[in-house]
């Protein structure tokens, strides 16, 4: 009975965030028509989920994207590049160094992302991209 209870507590919190926010969802997923969709709706490109703190932009980052990132940063949509999550205090570009993702190090830093923001612990994006195997987020 316990490990059921614990299993479905699990599920619960880990699907909360994406059935919370729709702009979050289409962020992930990378689904730029509804992104598009959304912020034409007037949605905040801002608003934090409830459960980690994470903006669309995190979302973003952490599906991959770089449409979707694109999207978000770009003109009008007003995402703030530097928006510190409520889990680990990292911005999207503490994030896109942690997975070395460079395209979406080289957009956020082009849109005024902070290369020194220190995160909870003052952790600044580069210790994370000296700590990657990814080649190319080096070169950004």
């Amino acid at each position: 009975m316990t490990k059921t209870f614990v299993a479905l507590a699990f599920t619960l919190v880990v699907a909360a965030p994406a059935a919370a926010a729709p702009l979050h969802d289409a962020a992930e997923k990378n689904d730029l028509a509804a992104i598009l969709a959304l912020l034409g709706a007037g949605t905040d490109p801002n608003a934090k989920d409830e459960a980690d703190g994470w903006s669309p932009l995190h979302w973003a980052i952490y599906g991959g994207g770089i449409e979707g990132i694109a999207a978000l940063l770009g003109a009008g949509a007003g995402a703030d590049p530097n928006a510190k999550d409520g889990t680990y205090g990292w911005t999207p570009l503490h994030w896109a160094a942690y997975r070395g993702d460079a395209e979406a190090i080289a957009a956020l830093l082009g849109a005024g992302a902070d290369p020194n923001a220190k995160d909870d612990t003052g952790r600044i994006p580069l210790l994370f991209v000296n700590r990657t195997d990814h080649p190319r987020a080096h070169d950004v």
